[in-house]
């Protein structure tokens, strides 16, 4: 993507409230990477991917629809998009018109993105 837009696309880890109650505390994950480079983590978190001022959320219906746990914030994601949509793309400022908060906290260089892609790899094939 970076090498086609004259925007910086960035995957960002942080913490998501959807109508005020949070979903995904943020756990740093930064220092956790830097220390091993074999982690098998599990990272209690959220990442997304911005660009410019677009939110894109690939894991966010995965995530909250994987277990019963979340029931009122899969009611309000159902009623903003009258479905469950496969992902979530959208600015910033409309997200939170609509109740979804994404608070950036850390930014992931192209090395920490493989190592973090590398442990969730590891964490899905145990």
């Amino acid at each position: 993507i970076n090498d086609h837009l004259p925007y910086e696309a960035k995957l960002i880890v942080g913490s998501l409230s959807i109508n005020g109650a949070l979903v995904f505390q943020h756990t740093p994950i930064l220092p956790l990477l830097k220390n091993n480079i074999d982690l098998q983590l599990s990272w209690d978190g959220h990442a997304w991917i911005e660009i410019f001022d677009l939110i894109i959320d690939l894991s966010i219906t995965n995530s909250i629809f994987s277990s019963n746990k979340h029931n009122n914030f899969q009611q309000h994601i159902i009623n903003q998009f009258h479905k469950i949509p496969d992902y979530l793309i959208g600015q910033k400022n409309l997200l939170l018109d609509k109740g979804f908060n994404y608070i950036a906290k850390e930014k992931l260089t192209n090395h920490e993105i493989d190592l973090f892609i590398k442990n969730l790899d590891n964490i899905l094939n145990e």
